[in-house]
């Protein structure tokens, strides 16, 4: 949805924002565990992305639990997120052999939402949030890139992929009629 007009905005330096900085710090070294021999490289990635996760799960329960929302943490999370992905849709290209279109297709949909993000942001003066979908794609997603670092199980990551993706369709859909009309002032 949009911002909430009783929340306060308390700052850069916040502890959520702390750690959404590590996330989005942390993205080469996904890239560089990745490229490791496994089976180290293997354990190493997984501990690396499991640590990067919660991350992202502990700066927003974080923001709330302190009341330190802030338009930058709202921004930053996204962007953070979105790094890390970067960097293992790079890793799963170049080591796994996930297909190019499927990784700029998601891509796409990532720089379309936070693009028009910032324009309603610019525009309009609201930050939209995350919905539940775009929430679930991320997490369908997630699951099917970590499921890639063994290759071994490349058919299950392929279906847990191909459910990601139908998500991550509903969620652009979900977020362009939000961005319709939060720009129309509805």
């Amino acid at each position: 949805m949009t911002e909430k007009t009783d929340r306060r905005d308390t700052g850069v330096f916040t502890i959520p924002n702390l750690l959404s900085f590590m996330r989005f710090a942390s993205a080469p070294f996904v890239f560089l565990f990745f490229s490791l021999p496994a089976p180290e490289g293997r354990w190493l990635t997984l501990g690396f992305l499991a640590l990067s996760f919660s991350t992202d799960f502990f700066d927003g329960f974080l923001a709330r639990k302190l009341n330190q929302q802030s338009d930058l943490g709202r921004i930053l999370d996204p962007l953070a997120d979105k790094a890390v992905v970067l960097a293992l849709l790079a890793a799963l290209v170049l080591y796994r052999g996930v297909p190019l279109p499927v990784v700029l297709a998601v891509l796409a949909r990532d720089l379309l939402i936070l693009g028009g993000g910032l324009l309603v942001k610019v525009k309009r003066g609201v930050v939209l949030e995350s919905n539940i979908w775009g929430k679930a794609a991320t997490f369908i997603l997630m699951v099917a890139f970590l499921v890639f670092i063994f290759e071994e199980l490349r058919i299950v990551a392929l279906l847990i992929l191909g459910a990601g993706l139908v998500l991550a369709l509903v969620s652009f859909v979900t977020y362009v009629v939000l961005f319709i009309k939060t720009m129309r002032g509805t």
